[in-house]
């Protein structure tokens, strides 16, 4: 049976009843955690203060403090698993990943650099579950840069599918090792990151790398189909469309860390691309119906309440995390651990910021599990928004004043 249709048939066999959540929040603890939630807001716009003296060094251990005790004493993350989150290493390679974008391309906007490090963090994640160093390698730098290249590109409704299929064939030609010259300057930066990858896998030694680059390029391409309004697809295509996208990406991040996967490695690391797609799907259901963007969900929420598809996502999810378990790795306790908590957190802020999309019975039975109370947080809906933001762009502006390191190795 292939990755797809495996991934297929546990989603179709997920059961549909309400999730099983682990914790209960009563309204003191939760107004005990909106106060949390107000400091670090406090805490982190009097971080753009300058403090003459403060060194950068010490401004950036403050400001990570910051997030660490809101995780840990607002989200509840546990001490082990932030150990992952903001360990050392972690920290280093996001700020490292940052000033290497900046260096590559000075045109590239924050919000692009910052959904390209959403897959370097996927990249650590898996390399600290592999008893790997977490580092920025050339791969994971060079793979992670190409989707804002080609993903925002072929999911852009103002370009062409005359324009989507030329470029696609001349970046299957450069990643299938033939003569092909770029034909402007994004694509000039695409050979130019398919270059980094040559260097640290060598095509004749590491074949399956390339195989693994051509599956997401051919599973990415047919993603542009997903916008197309003269594609008619059924609710299965679209379904084994986007998930198989998610799948093929996340399974390449393996080959790229490692350069060879056992069978049970690369399954895996399918099942868990396909279901951080399904998880996004969820969460973007409203956009992506503004965007004429077909998805997992967004047919299904134009119809009725989507209660049965968020139960489903969450069992999946209990199922991917078997997985997990029967691999053979060191640090797949905290990893599992991590995956429960953040699934759990993810299907939560979906259904309470989506509420619309959901019955007014299932909202309501998701409040007791919701660490703030749902009336914060439409109160507080416009600075919940702006903050991701003004994180980002702290983040960035740490990474760059370390100027003397914008050089440094991989």
């Amino acid at each position: 049976m292939d990755h797809l249709t495996y991934f297929r048939t546990l989603w179709k066999t997920s059961r549909s009843e309400f999730p099983k959540l682990n914790r209960e929040y009563s309204r003191q603890q939760k107004k005990r955690r909106e106060k949390q939630l107000e400091i670090f807001f406090y805490n982190i716009k009097r971080g753009f203060v300058e403090d003459e003296l403060e060194g950068a060094l010490t401004h950036e251990h403050r400001f990570f403090s910051y997030i660490k005790t809101f995780l840990e004493e607002g989200l509840d993350y546990s001490p082990e698993q932030l150990d992952i989150i903001l360990s050392d290493e972690m920290i280093d390679t996001t700020l490292h990943f940052i000033r290497k974008a900046r260096q590559f391309d000075q045109e590239l906007g924050l919000e692009e650099i910052f959904q390209a490090c959403r897959n370097v963090w996927i990249m650590n994640g898996l390399q600290y579950l592999f008893g790997q160093k977490i580092r920025l390698t050339p791969s994971v730098f060079a793979y992670s840069m190409l989707y804002p290249y080609t993903d925002n590109f072929i999911d852009d409704s103002t370009v062409s599918e005359l324009e989507k299929l030329a470029f696609a064939e001349r970046f299957y030609k450069r990643l299938d090792n033939q003569c092909v010259e770029p034909a402007n300057p994004i694509e000039v930066k695409i050979f130019e990151l398919v270059g980094m990858i040559e260097k640290e896998w060598p095509r004749v030694s590491y074949p399956k790398v390339y195989d693994s680059l051509l599956a997401i390029h051919a599973a990415q391409t047919e993603s542009a189909a997903l916008l197309s309004q003269k594609k008619l697809l059924t609710n299965s295509e679209v379904f084994d469309i986007c998930v198989n996208k998610g799948g093929c990406s996340v399974t390449a991040d393996g080959y790229l860390i490692l350069g060879q996967l056992s069978s049970e490695q690369e399954k895996f690391l399918y099942g868990y691309g396909a279901y951080l797609q399904i998880l996004d799907d969820l969460q973007d259901v409203e956009e992506d119906r503004a965007q004429g963007l077909m998805t997992c969900f967004s047919e299904a929420a134009s119809r009725s309440v989507i209660d049965a598809y968020a139960n489903k996502t969450f069992w999946l999810g209990e199922e991917i995390l078997k997985s997990v378990e029967k691999l053979s790795y060191t640090n797949k306790t905290v990893f599992f651990t991590l995956m429960q908590r953040s699934i759990e957190l993810f299907i939560l802020e979906s259904v309470i910021s989506g509420s619309s999309l959901f019955s007014k019975k299932y909202v309501k039975a998701f409040k007791p599990y919701a660490p703030l109370r749902i009336s914060y947080l439409n109160k507080r809906r416009d600075l919940l928004a702006a903050y991701p933001k003004l994180i980002i762009e702290k983040i960035e502006e740490i990474a760059l004043s370390h100027v003397d390191s914008v050089n440094s190795v991989w």
